[in-house]
């Protein structure tokens, strides 16, 4: 995947994939592997949403714009993301310190 720096692609996961190759020692993989990584490196709140929705990583953009799949076959459901309770609030709260800087 090096050298592949500046593809045209929508795919979040695939980007930072590329991202991981090309800047193997950015201490913002660490942040962003929370969010964007493999199953077992999501936060829960993220993991439990996929998880509970049948969707991956790479549908980012299309499960959290749309209430449904491209299809229109399947509604997606926000509960894990809405209903965390204490666990949410640290979530938020810590997604809000890497938004605002």
């Amino acid at each position: 995947m090096k050298n592949e720096m500046y593809i045209k692609d929508h795919n979040i996961a695939k980007l930072f994939k590329v991202l991981s190759a090309n800047y193997e020692k950015a201490i913002i993989l660490g942040i962003l592997k929370k969010y964007l990584g493999n199953d077992e490196d999501l936060i829960p709140p993220i993991r439990n949403f996929f998880s509970k929705n049948k969707t991956v990583v790479s549908n980012y953009y299309e499960a959290l714009k749309y209430p449904e799949d491209k299809k229109g076959i399947k509604l997606f459901d926000y509960s894990n993301l809405k209903n965390t309770g204490n666990t949410g609030i640290i979530f938020y709260q810590e997604f809000k310190g890497i938004l605002m800087g």
